[in-house]
């Protein structure tokens, strides 16, 4: 009977998954991007506050220092005056320039809540920022702001007591950065992002550096797998053809060693393509099975 087998070296049979899921991880990235992309092409200009320090003006120095006094406007200072220092940065694709703000990029608070004093520390040319009549809005004027210039403000707000019936014991800053809204009108621009800087926790690191770590190491087996396939080849499977018989047709087998010796003939099954029908491919496996085959296999 091994005389009449045909050999059939099918290679990288092993390979052929591991490309699969590559390509697979790949396609995922690659269409996450392009969405990426085409959002970012349909709103190409963006404006982000990032929050450089919010300080409870009472809570962070005078309930302390009683004996130490700060005032505001010829006023003392009270419990809810908040320091917000920030900037506004444009991190679109485009300049934004007056001819495309139907209406101004405003900061908008909540009713009990004011704006004290609002000023532009750091610009670009002509721009501004002004108190609303009402002092619940900030109005910028930015003038022609290119991509990456921003505009560096340190404002005061006051803030209303918490609600002791909501049981809303937070801080003044915590609660003027949650209430603080964001509005404008201006051409292919998205909607404000906010950022609040903080400084990372020792953990933090350590959690940012193992995972680059991980990644370096999976991207290493990667290449050292790929370069082992291209140079040594990739890991195959002998498959070998049966030939046919007056009781059923030629079949594909693949030998399955075992540690006494003999060798177990499994038929290949292809989902999409079959070399035989199911029924007849279970007929003749459970007969394979019966039989132990020496492990010497004729030469190729």
């Amino acid at each position: 009977m091994a005389a009449g087998w045909g050999i059939a070296c099918l290679g990288a049979i092993g390979s052929w998954c591991w490309m699969g899921v590559l390509g697979l991880i790949a396609t995922v990235a690659f269409g996450g991007l392009s969405i990426l992309l085409f959002l970012q092409r349909r709103y190409p200009g963006a404006l982000v506050f990032v929050v450089e320090d919010s300080i409870a003006l009472f809570d962070a120095i005078v309930r302390n220092l009683p004996e130490l006094s700060v005032s505001c406007g010829g006023s003392s200072v009270g419990e809810g005056l908040v320091l917000l220092k920030g900037a506004i940065l444009n991190t679109g694709a485009k300049d934004i320039a007056p001819s495309m703000v139907d209406e101004p990029l405003t900061f908008l608070l909540p009713p009990g809540y004011k704006w004290i004093v609002a000023r532009a520390i750091a610009a670009p040319p002509r721009a501004t920022v002004e108190i609303g009549p009402s002092q619940a809005s900030l109005r910028f004027d930015l003038g022609l702001l290119r991509c990456r210039e921003c505009v560096r403000l340190e404002c005061l707000a006051e803030v209303p007591p918490s609600d002791a019936k909501k049981h809303d014991h937070s801080s003044p800053s915590t609660r003027l950065l949650a209430d603080l809204k964001f509005a404008h009108r201006i051409a292919d621009t998205r909607d404000v992002q906010r950022i609040v800087l903080r400084l990372p926790s020792r953990t933090h690191k350590l959690l940012r550096r193992a995972a680059w770590l991980w990644v370096v190491f999976g991207l290493g087996l990667v290449t050292a797998y790929l370069v082992q396939g291209l140079t040594r080849g990739w890991r195959g499977e002998l498959h070998f053809m049966l030939p046919a018989t007056p009781s059923g047709p030629a079949v594909e087998v693949r030998p399955v060693p075992y540690l006494d010796g003999s060798l177990e003939l499994r038929p290949v099954y292809y989902y999409n393509h079959s070399l035989c029908d199911r029924a007849t491919l279970i007929h003749i496996y459970s007969k394979l099975r019966r039989t132990s085959y020496n492990a010497a296999l004729p030469a190729c």
